[in-house]
């Protein structure tokens, strides 16, 4: 099984984590206040331990 990307909604934001980059994103709804949607480079480590959590579920 190869994993290219995962995402999901948790605690009111949505992750996305793919090898070149993880996005944090807020709804637009006004509830999350003034919390800024964050995108930074992924680490491979941390790519390689949820990779390795799903092929385990």
């Amino acid at each position: 099984m190869e994993i290219k990307g995962i995402s999901g909604w948790g605690d009111g934001v949505n992750i996305s984590i793919d090898q070149n980059k993880t996005e944090i994103k807020y709804p637009k709804d006004g509830l999350s206040g003034s919390k800024k949607d964050k995108v930074y480079k992924t680490s491979e480590a941390t790519l390689k331990q949820l990779s390795s959590y799903i092929q385990y579920l």
